[in-house]
């Protein structure tokens, strides 16, 4: 905001410039896949004729110069099993005790292996969300649903994210016929303040620059 302010005066005193500077303030940047910079980028700019060049994004970084960023996929990933009665468990399938295979599998996975980038250092996956259904006393659990928090490097995408959850799931399947599991990239509608809801995958691209 105040880099506009001083050009628009440098301006005023007679200085040129050989181009166009834009000041941008977007909604749901963070909460909603940068929302608001796509619709900016893809509608408001081209329906006003301008185009962009080079952009500076104002993250907190204290003002030091940042060249790349890893990227975010969120993933989803449900366990299914065979609800019973708790009295009676080996009638059913626990879906929490099979989701504890895949845990374990996926930190055994990348912690052996795992892409780096030697300015960005290297990919990593987080769980954060886990829960599971019906959740009632008394009944084994026939749904278990795992987010992941998948950070990429550049020259990682995220479909190389679910191929790999993928093939894990395919390994299990095969040890246990009866593990069963899916994964895709969540996606969630989202409402800006105008009433408009869209709904986008939750994605980041990872990208660096030359310094």
């Amino acid at each position: 905001i105040y880099s506009g302010a001083i050009l628009a005066r440098l301006k005023k005193e007679g200085f040129g410039f050989k181009g166009n500077y834009m000041v941008s303030a977007v909604v749901m940047e963070e909460p909603a896949e940068q929302i608001g910079m796509i619709g900016l980028y893809e509608q408001t700019l081209p329906a006003r004729g301008l185009t962009v060049d080079g952009v500076v994004s104002c993250e907190a970084t204290s003002l030091k110069i940042y060249c790349g960023h890893r990227g975010r996929v969120e993933l989803k990933v449900e366990v299914s099993g065979v609800t019973s009665h708790g009295s009676t468990p080996w009638l059913g399938v626990n879906a929490v005790n099979q989701a504890m295979k895949l845990v374990d599998a996926v930190e055994k996975r990348y912690a052996a292996e795992y892409k780096e980038d030697e300015k960005l250092g290297k990919s990593s996956i987080a769980l954060t969300i886990i829960n599971c259904t019906p959740g009632a006393m008394c009944i084994v659990p026939d749904r278990c649903n795992i987010t992941y928090d998948r950070r990429l490097v550049p020259g990682e995408t995220p479909e190389d994210a679910v191929r790999e959850i993928q093939e894990l799931i395919d390994r299990l399947h095969g040890e246990d016929p009866a593990f069963r599991a899916t994964v895709e990239v969540s996606t969630v509608p989202r409402t800006t303040y105008t009433g408009k809801t869209v709904a986008l995958p939750n994605i980041k691209e990872g990208w660096r620059i030359p310094e």
